[in-house]
């Protein structure tokens, strides 16, 4: 972050500078308690291009991915969250996978790195607390992915007809199952298959099978007693379904999207998880016969509330036009963002900016600024989800700011720069 930078706290008259060497000023209104709580710059870091996580926090633990994709430079750093002491570093000498980067489960960090060449990559597996090497695994291209289930804690890969659950401390194969189509999504107790099969994650065994069900994209979500999912719509191109999870038997069906996803894009479905808060459902987009964004109770399939008198009227601008939020979700309209509880829609706040990113109890609105042609920065205001109260507000170096994690009163991003923040909300 350059010198200019202000990064600032409510209201105070006090200054002080940031740790770790890192070149900011700020200011804050107590003096006891800044702003930052620490930064730490790191290497080598590519959030532009970088499909995440980048940052993960777990078990009072931050842990960092740097390098790229592209060359053979991925690295893990690991801090203290609450003190930014570093704990451990590793260097992989390989690039990242673009299917994902890392994750952490239990006390393992797994991490996935990929050949330039397509051939395939290798999932490694790290203590996270030391950093200790604990095992690899060679992967082919078709089952490159960290997909951990997380009831049961077992890394999911799928391959030639067979799901395999792997124990991620060990490396050791729990279970294996043989299904027609390999691909599959996990959904709270579920692996469900592309053939219409779903299993148990904990132990592989297959619960039911459906004819005629497929789900679409790469997402699924537990709601209740049911299982949410994409499939082909009967009316247009994609309807959302809630099916019995036990069973596999429909609860209910609702036009989502009238346009064709691209099926050769990954996350060419928006991600059910931003659009589920609690147990409402909020449809943004215009299908069938919706004619405004609508709220479902995602137990029953009932309307719950609509927002605006038309599309037209929202000014939705974008496929992906909302985010969920805690007990809310955060629509984006003509007229900047606005935040709709969940319960009955109504407004909670809003802010003139575009763009958003929520981690827990936060949202993370952003605005991306230039003075020059090669001088960018990205302003940054962290609000309390429920009510848009300002927490903190401040600059970044770069146009692009990576995802937030949470621990706490903090939050933690990774700025183009290379500078990890953790800032005190």
């Amino acid at each position: 972050m350059s010198r200019r930078s202000l990064l600032r706290r409510g209201a105070g008259a006090a200054a002080g500078v940031v740790a770790a060497g890192a070149a900011a000023v700020y200011l804050f209104g107590d003096p006891t308690r800044d702003p930052v709580a620490w930064s730490r710059k790191i290497a080598d870091v590519d959030v532009y291009n970088s499909d995440g996580p980048d940052v993960v926090v777990a078990d009072g633990r931050c842990h960092v991915g740097a390098g790229h994709y592209y060359k053979e430079t991925a690295a893990l750093h690991t801090f203290d969250v609450a003190t930014g002491k570093p704990l451990w570093k590793v260097s992989l000498n390989a690039a990242w996978a673009r299917e994902a980067r890392f994750t952490v489960v239990g006390g393992t960090v797994l991490a996935l790195t990929g050949d330039p060449a397509d051939k395939g990559g290798q999932v490694q597996a790290f203590d996270a607390a030391t950093g200790e090497r604990r095992w690899g695994k060679s992967v082919s291209y078709g089952a490159m992915g960290l997909d951990v289930h997380r009831p049961s804690g077992l890394l999911i890969t799928r391959e030639d007809g067979h799901v395999t659950g792997i124990d991620p401390r060990t490396g050791d194969e729990r279970w294996a199952t043989d299904v027609y189509d390999a691909t599959s999504i996990l959904a709270g107790d579920l692996i469900v298959c592309s053939d219409g099969t779903a299993l148990l994650g904990k132990t592989g065994k297959e619960l039911w099978t459906r004819s005629g069900f497929e789900p679409l994209g790469d997402s699924a979500r537990a709601l209740g007693e049911g299982l949410l999912c994409y499939e082909t719509g009967r009316t247009v191109p994609v309807d959302l379904v809630c099916r019995k999870a036990d069973t596999g038997e429909v609860m209910w069906r609702s036009p989502f999207q009238a346009t064709k996803p691209d099926a050769f894009v990954v996350g060419a479905l928006q991600p059910l998880d931003e659009l589920v808060s609690g147990t409402t459902v909020f449809l943004p987009l215009a299908a069938g016969s919706r004619r405004k964004p609508t709220a479902l109770n995602g137990l029953t399939g009932g309307q719950a509330w609509t927002y605006g008198s038309t599309y037209e009227e929202v000014g939705l601008e974008a496929a992906r036009a909302t985010t969920s939020v805690t007990g809310g979700f955060v629509l984006s309209t003509g007229s900047g963002l606005v935040c709709l509880a969940a319960d009955d829609g109504r407004q909670r706040w809003h802010a003139d900016t575009r763009q958003v990113q929520a981690t827990g109890t936060y949202a993370l609105l952003y605005r991306k600024e230039q003075a020059r042609v090669f001088q960018h920065w990205t302003s940054v205001r962290i609000v309390g989800a429920g009510n848009g109260r300002t927490l903190w507000t401040g600059e970044f170096d770069g146009a692009a700011v990576s995802e937030p994690a949470a621990s706490g009163d903090l939050v933690v991003v990774l700025d183009a720069g290379g500078t990890v923040w953790a800032v005190r909300v």
